[in-house]
């Protein structure tokens, strides 16, 4: 989560907001994890 700076502090006024950056960053961690097992598997 700390790659994303917008979620080491709290910066975003709305709770719907933080929600959909927190989704994101999520979301981009399990697509990495995919990738990165898949990658490991051909080898």
């Amino acid at each position: 989560m700390t790659r994303h700076r917008r979620l080491v502090r709290d910066y975003e006024a709305r709770i719907d907001t933080s929600e959909a950056m927190i989704d994101m960053a999520m979301g981009e961690l399990l697509l990495r994890r995919i990738i990165d097992q898949q990658l490991s598997n051909r080898l």
